[in-house]
């Protein structure tokens, strides 16, 4: 597997993964129409409109030739913490075919890198508090649980999905 950062050449295939991984990993955690509604033609020019832009710093884990997972870091989306030297790990994906093969560790570890590089002093990510296979993971690499902080978020119709904030300290001195 390789790690790399991402190019706009890649936007097709990271739509791929980012409409599979939210079809396996939030079903039951979102509403179905919010899930069924997803378009990878939409994705697609999401993330081209958001490599084209630069804010971000996207890795993506190859395997034979293939993208099967993602990762993105930048400064945190709320401007005060930003200011403060946070970043935000905004998204973590990788194919369900690949789940548990390494690849998430992998990207987190280029990641982190990357925002030791970057200077940030913490890096954040929200979320779905009842995604449990995902906290559990974000926690086995070092991220704790931002006690009493949150927010619900909807995702169509009346339903609204609470999530919660992890943090990670940044030692630094260690790149």
């Amino acid at each position: 597997m390789q790690i790399r950062l991402a190019t706009a050449a890649d936007a097709d295939p990271l739509a791929v993964v980012h409409v599979r991984t939210w079809l396996a990993a939030y079903r039951g955690l979102i509403p179905d129409e919010t899930l069924d509604s997803l378009d990878v033609a939409d994705r697609t020019a999401r993330w081209r409109a958001l490599l084209a832009e630069g804010r971000n710093d996207t890795f993506v884990a190859v395997h034979d030739g293939s993208i099967i997972g993602f990762c993105s870091i930048e400064p945190s989306r709320d401007e005060a913490e930003a200011r403060l030297g946070v970043g935000e790990l905004t998204s973590l994906y990788v194919d369900p075919g690949h789940w548990r093969a390494g690849a998430g560790r992998a990207l987190c570890d280029a990641a982190i890198a990357q925002a030791k590089d970057r200077q940030f002093r913490e890096l954040i990510l929200w979320v779905l508090e009842r995604n449990d296979r995902a906290r559990i993971f974000y926690e086995s690499i070092g991220f704790q649980l931002d006690p009493g902080v949150g927010f619900t978020r909807g995702f169509g119709g009346d339903s609204a999905v609470a999530q919660v904030r992890y943090r990670l300290e940044l030692s630094p001195f260690a790149a």
